[in-house]
This record gives C-alpha cells, structure tokens and sequence, in this order.
C-alpha cells in the first residue's frame, strides 16, 4: 500500500535517518578490498547515498532544506529515477550471489559500456586534438573477447543481443532485473513512467500545471506524488544498506562499532517495515 500524502512529513524524517545511516555505511568501506565487481558496487552505493542526500536538501521539512518550502515535485521526480536506475546497477553488479565467470563478465561489460560511451562522446565533440587510435585499436578486440565469453552461451538470444548492440551496460533489462530482485519490486516499472514523464518535460507532465499544480506551491496532488518518491528511495536506499551488510560482513563483523551496527540495523528495520506493509496490503 502506498503512503498518503498526510504521511509526508513523518516518511522524510525516516528517509534523514536512512540517510545518516547509509552514510554511515559507505565511510566504514574505504580501503577494504573486495573483488572489481563489488568494488564498482560500492562506487553505485556512494552515488546513491550522495544522490539521496540531494533530494533531502530539496524535500521540504527535512532537517537538511531548513526552511525552504519550494514543492519542485519534477526534480524530485528526476533524483528519484536516478536513485531507482543507481540501485538497479548496483543489483546487478553486487546483489545476487552468482557465479564467479558471470560476475566477472557482468563487470567487464559494465566496465566496456564506459569506454564505448568516451569514444561515442569524443567523437561527437569532433575536436582534433582528441587522439582516439586507442579505441580504434583496443575497442574491437574488447568486444569480440565480450561476445566469445562462455558465459554468453547462457544467455537467451534478446540478451545476446543487447551485449552485442554495444549500447547497454547490462544484458538484463530495467524489467530482468526487477523480476530477479529478491523482493516484489513491480513499482518501479510503473513509477519508472510516472517519473520519466517529469524528466523528459512530457505533455503528460507540463499541461498538468495549473494555478495550484507546477508552481513550487504545496498542493494535495504533488504533496502525493512527493510522498510516494521517498517512499520508493526509503524502500530502495534501505535494500542497498542491507546489501552492502552481506558484502562487507566479514569486514563489518570485525569491527567493535556501535555506530555502524546502528546504521546497518536502521537499513535493515526500514526495508523490513516497508515489505510487512506490501505484504499486508
């Protein structure tokens, strides 16, 4: 069930505590090595916690706005989505336990994907100054070395296809992922469209404004819209502070930390709480 926007108020102050706590987290793993997928996890977790902090300084009545009353529901919208599309990529590089040849392959796809999008840039910015014979040199044999990984054969022709378009970071799609997520994450592809429509600037979104609605106004139907946006980052920021728990465990466990078991326990309790209240209704 989703909250009410009467729930606003009490959802943000929890969201600021996630935050503290998530933070908590991300400062306990500097240093500590894990294998390169978890390693770009942890860079996807950061992000996440830096991202979500950002929506707190823009969500009024959080501790970090002050007393800023601006209600831009369409950032928010925007941070949300990009909230929603850092855990996925943080699902796929750090959240399931596979096996090792698929986790090294999903990095190094992930890691590939990088270098397609510097040489696709560069070449767009048509500098001549931009030496990009390395690309020339080094790109194909990338890409043939992706396409004859054994994992490959696994995969279904649709993700074959989505390896070899050179275009993706993932060979799952946004709906792959959320199928494989170890708990009901069916909003996203609805909300995925509800947020995207205030990202892209859509009719749906823009002929909507009124004299209440698109004016950085409080008003019922954007509080609403509002409200459900931290409900979503609670729910996805709370699963990677869980994740993280299991990643780290050995290292965590090593620690005589009173603060981080605090924030980890805050992590776990919120995702808890927010699938009891799923599976009730």
């Amino acid at each position: 069930m989703l909250p009410r926007s009467e729930d606003y108020a009490a959802q943000v102050h929890v969201l600021d505590e996630l935050v503290l706590a998530a933070m908590t987290v991300s400062t306990r793993t500097g240093g500590v090595w894990r294998p390169h997928h978890y390693v770009m996890a942890t860079q996807l977790y950061t992000r996440l916690v830096i991202t979500s902090t950002t929506l707190l300084h823009i969500l009024p009545g959080s501790r970090r706005a002050g007393s800023a009353q601006l209600w831009d529901w369409p950032s928010v919208a925007a941070l949300t989505r990009c909230i929603l599309e850092l855990y996925l990529s943080f699902f796929y590089l750090g959240g399931e336990d596979l096996p090792d040849d698929e986790l090294e392959f999903r990095s190094t796809l992930f890691r590939h994907h990088s270098n397609e999008e510097k040489n696709a840039l560069y070449r767009r910015f048509g500098s001549p100054s931009l030496d990009l014979s390395e690309f020339d040199r080094k790109l194909p044999a990338a890409r043939a070395a992706l396409t004859a990984h054994p994992v490959m054969q696994r995969f279904t022709p649709e993700q074959r296809r989505r390896v070899e378009s050179w275009e993706s970071s993932k060979h799952l799609s946004r709906s792959d992922l959320v199928a494989r997520l170890p708990f009901n994450g069916g909003e996203i592809n609805l909300f995925y469209r509800l947020l995207s429509s205030q990202v892209h600037a859509s009719p749906f979104s823009t002929l909507s404004q009124s004299d209440e609605r698109g004016r950085g106004e409080e008003n019922e139907t954007e509080r609403m819209y509002v409200t459900w946006a931290v409900w979503l980052v609670r729910k996805y920021l709370a699963a990677a502070v869980t994740r993280m728990a299991v990643i780290f465990d050995d290292h965590y466990s090593g620690l005589a930390d009173a603060e981080l078991a605090s924030a980890l326990r805050i992590g776990a309790t919120q995702l808890a709480r927010i699938l009891e209240c799923e599976a009730a209704n």
